[in-house]
């Protein structure tokens, strides 16, 4: 089945960091949060089931591939500072992009998040952490994209020594 701008027979081993995995029905590369839905829409407007993926860290695909669309979403917006001192990423910037970006600008509390592969998007997903922390505890809030292409407004509470983990507060239709 073919979708407008979306590349037949991509392998995904070329999209994972273990190098592993078959072709993809559909493959594209978003690059903005808009193209991410765009794309997602598409696939779902051809009855393909669709996964978004950042940049194939921690991901097993099955050697016969995946009969669905396969967006990557690779966002390279640099990060923003506020003057409150709040840091603003995309989901789909490399995490370690973010380390650099808050040791470039004085900021500390992400230095033990150096070194782990992939984007920022999947490092929250999976409350990814090292040496004792995790980058739930430094999330205050995140905009997701859910299943039928909803937008949901999650917020991330940190408790003292409990992180209670997306809380659901707000869908916008």
């Amino acid at each position: 089945m073919s979708l407008p701008y979306f590349q037949q027979g991509v392998k995904l081993a070329d999209h994972t960091t273990f190098r592993i995995g078959g072709p993809a029905a559909a493959f594209y590369i978003a690059r903005t949060p808009q193209e991410v839905l765009e794309a997602a829409s598409k696939a779902d407007g051809k009855g393909l089931p669709w996964q978004v993926i950042g940049h194939g860290s921690n991901i097993l695909a099955a050697d016969s591939g995946y009969n669905g669309a396969i967006i990557s979403f690779r966002d390279l917006t640099p990060p923003r500072l506020t003057e409150e001192l709040r840091v603003t990423v995309s989901g789909g910037l490399p995490l370690s992009q973010l380390v650099r970006f808050y040791g470039d600008n004085g900021l500390a509390g992400v230095e033990d998040l150096a070194g782990i592969p992939g984007t920022v998007g999947g490092a929250i997903a999976g409350n990814a952490g090292a040496y004792g922390m995790a980058i739930g505890g430094l999330v205050e809030s995140a905009l997701l994209m859910a299943c039928f292409i909803a937008l949901a407004q999650f917020l991330v509470r940190r408790m003292v020594r409990k992180l209670e983990w997306l809380s659901l507060v707000k869908v916008r239709e």
